[in-house]
């Protein structure tokens, strides 16, 4: 398929009681960013770059993909703009290194709503999960993306909002390159990020598809030791029941 991928693997462990990245603790025995980058090769993406810290630029895991070094932990939309200079393809899928559940179906069908400036996936948090920390998206009335609010920034009636952001996108390439240096840094945090390019996108008139998936599972985080383990025991089951790699 003719995409790039660009997989973010800058985060930390530091809520998972490890001294490892969250990228290469163990999901079914392998590291969780194996799952991802199996996914990928799959569907037979040719260019999967994968962004990292220095420290881990040689890891084994990644001997297969094109690695981005970040040296200096600033931001995601600062990881992605890294690898503007490698990006080849017309269109440019995104995604975070700690969502192993990804499955070639959800790929697939973000990959097929091509033609748009930008098409990102929006999930649906069942009712005992809307406490979980995910940024909302808001439709308007005709279902058309209005706007994303990050998680700390809700209102209480907003928390009852179910649709999420998954952090799953995809961007027409000339696009991305052309808004990214637009997204500010955020006042304290010296840090940019990804998700403030939709406003930027919005009022620019660019064309912003939402694709709403009721799969929270392949969609699912990790960010706790209980988060790895409920990913660790779905993705086992998974493998049990012969249906990681299906794509229907």
């Amino acid at each position: 398929m003719d995409a790039d991928i660009v997989i973010l693997a800058g985060g930390n462990s530091s809520r998972m009681a490890s001294n490892r990245p969250k990228f290469l603790l163990e999901i079914a025995n392998k590291p969780m960013i194996s799952h991802i980058i199996e996914k990928y090769k799959l569907l037979n993406f040719k260019n999967i770059h994968v962004v990292t810290p220095p420290k881990y630029s040689s890891e084994t895991v990644l001997s297969n993909v094109h690695v981005v070094v970040q040296q200096i932990a600033n931001g995601n939309a600062n990881a992605l703009l890294l690898t503007l200079h490698y990006l080849q393809c017309d269109y440019t899928i995104v995604q975070y290194a700690d969502m192993p559940l990804i499955t070639t179906k959800e790929i697939s069908n973000l990959f097929n709503n091509k033609y748009n400036d930008l098409t990102f996936i929006a999930g649906i948090l069942p009712n005992d999960l809307l406490s979980k920390p995910y940024g909302r998206v808001f439709l308007d009335e005709n279902n058309h993306f209005d706007k994303l609010v990050e998680y700390r920034d809700l209102t209480i009636a907003q928390r009852n909002q179910s649709l999420f952001n998954t952090g799953f996108y995809m961007f027409k390439t000339d696009v991305l390159r052309e808004y990214i240096n637009d997204i500010p840094y955020h006042t304290g945090a010296n840090e940019r990020y990804i998700t403030d390019i939709l406003e930027i996108l919005k009022n620019n008139n660019k064309k912003i598809e939402v694709i709403v998936s009721d799969n929270y599972q392949n969609f699912q985080g990790v960010n706790t030791p209980e988060e790895l383990a409920v990913v660790d025991n779905i993705m086992k089951n998974r493998l049990y029941n012969n249906k990681y790699y299906k794509v229907s």
